[in-house]
């Protein structure tokens, strides 16, 4: 489950819950990609941001195969203090 939400014209929050024991990783991956690309298009996103929590690294290397780059370390964002890291896809309007 997942999607992208409108912060503001042209900028786009992404957020995906997966289950443990994904059955089929690759289809979820290529489904996802497609997914960002279409949202992208469709909203006209020249940003879409995510953050991922420092302690997963599959995570950071999932996203970073999404076409994320890190932008930073948010020290103590979650809820129980943990730190999280923000990526973004941009595409340069110049």
């Amino acid at each position: 489950m997942g999607g992208v939400v409108r912060l503001w014209k042209g900028v786009g929050e992404a957020w995906v819950i997966i289950a443990n024991g994904l059955k089929t990783p690759i289809l979820a991956h290529k489904t996802v990609k497609k997914m960002l690309d279409t949202i992208e298009e469709a909203e006209e996103f020249h940003r879409i941001q995510a953050v991922v929590i420092e302690s997963h690294p599959k995570a950071h290397k999932w996203i970073k195969s999404l076409g994320f780059k890190e932008e930073g370390k948010m020290i103590s964002y979650g809820a129980n203090g943990e730190n999280f890291i923000r990526y973004a896809r941009v595409k340069w309007l110049g």
